[in-house]
């Protein structure tokens, strides 16, 4: 074989080196280049943030509402901090301010979740006139119902965590006076705290003794009953608001059913969908004319 790398050596040092292949090489690349930086700008310009005014609508009210909720979430955590306090507290005076600031803590919670269950059904009715306009396949359609039910479920667990709080506090304040009872000198029962919380006013065993370190512990005692009746107020106020959130649950509930049956209804498709599939496998393997094709032909598989 000849040797020729001197010859290859002195084209490359000639001027405009690599025989000329060098300029017709880069210039595809560079119209590789351009053809590619078009063609993704037509990507980008497809992926491009829906501009539809209905889509715009219902993501900034579905905002506004998350918003509101976590705000309801605040507060809650606000008013278990109150309410530890006024468990805890022993001066009167100190008591009374905590207990005032959790009234209005439970009244903003009140007015606020009243409001924010109202958009809610404002923005199933809208999605429920979308679905009709634009059918329930439509990508605008399928964001509105999700972000219902989520604001939904959210909504409805914040909700129940503060009843939760409000019981749990109702249910201390009577272990709280039951206590207090024993220490001067009278067992009092879960019923006759329940007893006084129904009729709204004290006992006559507030005035049983008045005396002594008794006295204390009676004047404990009375601003524990005024609590409960505080806090009973405050449990009948937002009742119609839990009656409502209620009938959410029960609507989420049948949005959850009807999943659950389409998700059944396509197993049994799905199911013979695979026994096709493995049929057809079955006979593409046993098919005469490959196999024919296999024994001429043994080197293409």
């Amino acid at each position: 074989m000849k040797d020729r790398f001197g010859q290859l050596q002195d084209a490359l040092d000639e001027p405009g080196g690599g025989g000329g292949y060098t300029n017709e090489a880069f210039t595809n690349v560079d119209l590789d280049i351009d053809d590619l930086s078009a063609h993704s700008g037509r990507n980008r310009a497809t992926v491009a943030p829906d501009n539809d005014p209905e889509l715009n609508s219902i993501l900034q009210e579905a905002q506004n509402v998350r918003q509101e909720i976590q705000q309801i979430q605040e507060d809650h955590a606000q008013l278990r901090d109150q309410n530890y306090h006024a468990l805890n507290n022993t001066f009167m005076d100190d008591t009374s301010d905590v207990i005032r600031d959790a009234n209005n803590i439970a009244t903003d919670i009140k007015v606020r979740g009243g409001a924010v269950l109202q958009r809610l059904h404002r923005m199933n009715r809208e999605t429920r006139k979308l679905e009709v306009q634009r059918g329930s396949t439509d990508h605008v359609v399928r964001i509105a119902r999700t972000q219902y039910t989520n604001l939904s479920t959210t909504f409805r667990e914040v909700m129940f965590d503060y009843n939760e709080t409000e019981l749990g506090h109702r249910e201390n304040c009577k272990k709280l006076i039951q206590r207090q009872m024993a220490i001067v000198g009278r067992d009092v029962t879960s019923e006759e705290v329940e007893e006084m919380m129904e009729s709204g006013q004290q006992l006559n065993i507030f005035n049983a003794l008045a005396d002594g370190t008794a006295q204390s512990a009676l004047t404990q005692i009375a601003s524990r009953h005024k609590e409960l009746l505080d806090l009973e107020k405050r449990i009948q106020g937002v009742q119609e608001l839990f009656l409502d959130v209620a009938v959410l649950t029960e609507e989420q509930g049948a949005v959850l059913n009807n999943i659950e049956t389409n998700v059944q209804k396509t197993e049994a498709p799905i199911a013979g969908a695979r026994v096709q599939l493995n049929k057809a496998k079955r006979y593409d393997k046993n098919n005469p004319i490959k196999k024919l094709c296999c024994c001429c032909f043994p080197c293409c598989k």
